[in-house]
């Protein structure tokens, strides 16, 4: 499922693994400095409507 995350960008949601649950995103990022700037972090997600 392809998504939109404010800040972020788009990306895909593969992993639907029993780890995340509930309403959360594991979001992948290149480094480990991003990695701690997203660390649980409120966003707005949109699931872009396509025709």
């Amino acid at each position: 499922m392809r998504l939109f995350i404010i800040g972020y960008g788009y990306g895909y949601a593969w992993d639907t693994g029993n780890v995340i649950k509930g309403n959360r995103i594991d979001l992948g990022v290149p480094n480990a400095q991003e990695e701690k700037a997203w660390t649980y972090r409120e966003v707005i997600v949109y699931k872009p409507y396509i025709s």
